[in-house]
């Protein structure tokens, strides 16, 4: 694995923490080798995806050297980035059959500010049923200010997925705002409303 290699060069040769990530981050198994077909750049190496910031093909994403779990890939633009040693990133890209493949999901979640009123939540989640997305966690919080905040786990495939989406989900006149959550930015406001375009993806 040479892109693992020369970032561990760049440590020091002495520190302990290095032994551990070379020992961690050897050749995996064949399941691994299956999802490297859908990220470049891992070389074979043992991997998982972040639930941090929730990575979804078409996102520009990078690799992290961990201590005990291998790569963890991660967005490009994920806040834990800024704790991580940059000598211990590494250059990943998903591959053209991450795109491709609709039989493989990722997890993503996301919250949807909204006015607070009666059915707005069956509203959200029917919507969400029409673009035939599972829905593997949904749970309210309501504020004082009428408004309310759904919080939403899906398995969508892409980020083009994922965009048609949220676009169906502004079509809803009581929706404020959606973002991703963790990565704490908003997707987009309402009030800037924008159709992303999308070619493959319709939610009806």
């Amino acid at each position: 694995a040479y892109i693992i290699t020369q970032s561990l060069k760049k440590l020091k040769k002495d520190d302990k923490e290095v032994q551990e990530i070379v020992q961690k981050a050897r050749f995996a198994s064949g399941k691994s080798k299956n999802a490297e077909k859908h990220i470049e750049g891992l070389q074979g190496m043992l991997h998982h995806i972040s639930k941090c910031c929730f990575p979804l093909p078409g996102e520009s994403i990078v690799g992290v050297i961990t201590r005990s779990r291998g790569i963890s890939v991660h967005r490009e633009d994920c806040k834990s980035l800024s704790q991580v040693d940059p000598e211990r990133i590494m250059n990943i890209t998903w591959s053209e059959k991450s795109r491709l493949d609709k039989s493989k999901t990722y997890a993503v979640g996301f919250v949807v500010e909204v006015i607070d009123r009666i059915g707005i939540f069956k509203d959200i989640l029917s919507k969400i049923a029409d673009c035939k997305t599972n829905v593997t966690y949904a749970g309210v919080k309501t504020r004082h200010d009428n408004t309310a905040l759904i919080e939403i786990s899906a398995d969508v495939e892409s980020k083009e997925f994922f965009d048609s989406l949220i676009n169906s989900l502004y079509d809803i006149s009581d929706v404020l705002n959606i973002r991703r959550q963790q990565v704490g930015t908003a997707i987009r406001p309402k009030s800037n409303k924008k159709t992303i375009k999308t070619k493959k993806y319709k939610c009806k």
